[in-house]
């Protein structure tokens, strides 16, 4: 019977331990992480030339970092993501908008502001279907992800969902 408790004592312990690792890591697939990680860059003169990847990490702030990795659309205007309002990484970001970005190699400090002019969430929409249409193919992405995508691309599933930010260099 101690044999027992040992053992799943020490299974306890190494999921804890697998666990605080994977965080520790940086975000992997949908859980997110502490590392960031880049080589800290000046902003680009345009967000358009960094609009080659399908996610950045975003950083945000508090006792410690929470990164998650998330769809972006870099433009000549800025570079933006949706946040799904129920998220941790969302209620963060609201309560301090300023956060670190990475993209490929480079990381960017920016602050979060909230978009509400619909001629810019329009320009936004516009340029994420450009970017992620074949994420509607549940032949390409899988079903779960498919559904997720179209709900972003409803205009009225996103209105209640999610909240367009822009993410403005902030050094």
């Amino acid at each position: 019977m101690r044999l027992v408790g040992r053992i799943l004592g020490w299974g306890a312990v190494l999921l804890v331990v697998a666990i605080l690792a994977v965080y520790a890591l940086g975000p992997i697939d949908f859980f997110p992480g502490m590392r960031l990680g880049g080589q800290e860059s000046p902003p680009p003169a345009s967000w358009a030339t960094v609009n080659a990847e399908d996610e950045i990490r975003v950083a945000t702030q508090g006792a410690l970092p929470w990164v998650v990795r998330i769809w972006y659309a870099g433009t000549d205007d800025g570079l933006y993501v949706f946040g799904w309002r129920e998220s941790t990484w969302f209620s963060r970001i609201e309560a301090t908008p300023e956060a670190w970005v990475r993209i490929g190699d480079a990381s960017y400090a920016v602050r979060a502001v909230p978009v509400e002019a619909k001629s810019e969430t329009d320009a936004v929409m516009q340029a994420y279907r450009e970017k992620y249409d074949r994420y509607l193919d549940p032949e390409i992405a899988g079903q779960a992800m498919a559904d997720a995508t179209r709900e972003l691309f409803d205009d009225a599933s996103r209105a209640r969902t999610y909240q367009l930010l822009r993410l403005e260099p902030s050094r």
